[in-house]
């Protein structure tokens, strides 16, 4: 299966060197040859990957700003997407990987050694909402979530993690937002939608339905 050409890759990045570009290489082969085995995409998307999974990843960095050396929790990590498309385009990013699974832990952890990334971590566990116990409590700028529970269940985890002034980054679709709407009509947060331009459709068949939702309680991200 021939690789993406790079072409497409730096139509939405054009800033990523060689190196770069041979990590999300060596990642996506990664996921092919554990994906099945670990169930960390669907079966469909192992040969799309590219197109299905890491361009919808990383076309984050293109759309909104994501503040210099950010702390970051991703939860629900499965295969580490967005997560590591994001920590290889944005190495100076830090970020902890939250994932129940001790088997896709364990790929996340083969992928972090073999790919020798540095400030990145795997927690394996299972969140839940005002979890005294867990020893990060307001300490991210960031939480990044793909598909992965409803709003109602992932704010109250928001709260809990982000700092004053951090906001949650979901990779959602359009018929979720009508749900967000409703959370958002008592005015306790605030939300912005990004859209990937039409410009780029072409790159990937999941850039029109896309919906990047930038989430935050009572302060105004920077």
């Amino acid at each position: 299966m021939p690789p993406l050409p790079e072409s497409l890759i730096k139509k939405i990045l054009p800033d990523l060197t060689s190196s770069q570009l041979h990590q999300l290489s060596t990642y996506v082969n990664l996921l092919r040859l554990y994906g099945e085995k670990v169930n960390l995409v669907s079966r469909a998307d192992l040969s799309r990957l590219w197109e299905n999974q890491i361009l919808p990843s990383i076309v984050a960095v293109r759309l909104l700003g994501f503040p210099p050396s950010a702390r970051l929790i991703d939860l629900g990590s499965g295969g580490g997407l967005p997560a590591i498309p994001l920590k290889i385009v944005r190495p100076d990013l830090d970020f902890l990987l939250v994932e129940s699974s001790r088997k896709k832990s364990a790929f996340l952890k083969k992928v972090i050694q073999e790919m020798k990334l540095l400030e990145i971590k795997v927690l394996n566990t299972r969140l839940v909402p005002d979890d005294r116990s867990f020893p990060y409590q307001q300490s991210f700028d960031m939480m990044t979530v793909r598909a992965v529970a409803a709003f109602e269940d992932l704010l109250p985890l928001a709260r809990m993690l982000l700092k004053p002034a951090g906001f949650l980054l979901a990779w959602k679709g359009e018929n979720d937002l009508s749900e967000l709407k409703k959370l958002t009509s008592n005015g306790t947060l605030d939300y912005l939608e990004y859209q990937v331009p039409d410009e780029f459709w072409a790159v990937s068949e999941k850039f029109s339905s896309l919906r990047l939702l930038k989430i935050w309680f009572e302060h105004q991200p920077d």
